[in-house]
């Protein structure tokens, strides 16, 4: 049940991450602060092993 729980909470906050990620008003640093993140660098890390690519990275695919 924990697993279960805590894998939907990293996907509900994966998610969250997309959509900010795409509003070009936001940096990087405000979404990693809105998803409660000790820093920048902890949120890039937690996106690229969830989603495969950096938040940077993942922001020019999106604009494309």
């Amino acid at each position: 049940l924990f697993r279960s729980l805590h894998r939907f909470l990293q996907r509900t906050r994966l998610d969250l991450a997309r959509r900010w990620l795409g509003d070009q008003r936001l940096t990087i640093k405000e979404v990693a602060r809105r998803l409660n993140f000790s820093s920048e660098f902890h949120f890039s890390r937690f996106f690229r092993r969830g989603a495969g690519m950096s938040p940077t990275r993942f922001r020019d695919r999106s604009r494309a």
